[in-house]
């Protein structure tokens, strides 16, 4: 082989390594949730500082879709859940694999996308979502229909992604598209004070 087709070939595989996304190398073990504010989660996501103002999760039973996703947000949920207010809000998101609410406890995730629990953020920046898979431990210590309450410590890949711990509380976000939602005769959402929104 030439040595220009060699370092063609370099180039290439250096422009493909450039493009990977790094994941995060953290530990969820390592993760001491003793230590883990009680104030709500807060830290850095995506290299700037993030505070929770929103929590909610919404159970997800369409086929092939049958999930529990918690969504931690520095905005506020919409009627639709997976979206919020401003748009540009960015998420924390924890993914529970099947329609049961999960019993109270720790979950870890990692970075795999095969797991049963996984964790990520995601933005919307110039009209399209970005993110990016880290490693979680969660405890929840409250588990109803309509509330989840727990704790955890998050981080997300190297450098200025950053980490966030701290406490959370979520709500039930229902919708129109949920079998047990306003089209089934039952309220849209959740309120947040506990009673049924208008």
């Amino acid at each position: 082989m030439t040595a220009p087709r060699l370092a063609a070939l370099a180039l290439g595989a250096l422009a493909c390594r450039a493009r990977e996304v790094p994941r995060s190398r953290v530990d969820p073990a390592a993760m001491d949730l003793s230590v883990a504010p009680s104030a709500p989660v807060s830290g850095a996501v995506d290299g700037a500082p993030f505070t929770l103002r929103d929590a909610w999760f919404r159970v997800e039973r369409r086929p092939g879709r049958e999930r529990v996703d918690l969504v931690l947000s520095e905005g506020r949920a919409t009627r639709l859940c997976a979206t919020s207010e401003p748009e540009e809000a960015r998420h924390l998101w924890v993914r529970l694999a099947g329609t049961a609410l999960p019993s109270t406890g720790e979950f870890q995730a990692t970075p795999s996308h095969n797991s049963s629990v996984t964790a990520h953020w995601e933005a919307r920046t110039g009209g399209r979502w970005q993110g990016r898979p880290g490693a979680l431990r969660m405890r929840l210590d409250t588990v109803t229909e309509d509330l989840a309450v727990g704790v955890l410590r998050a981080c997300f890949g190297p450098g200025d992604q950053g980490c966030v711990a701290g406490s959370f509380q979520a709500r039930r976000c229902v919708t129109e598209l949920d079998p047990e939602g306003p089209l089934a005769g039952n309220v849209r959402r959740v309120a947040r004070d506990g009673g049924p929104s208008p």
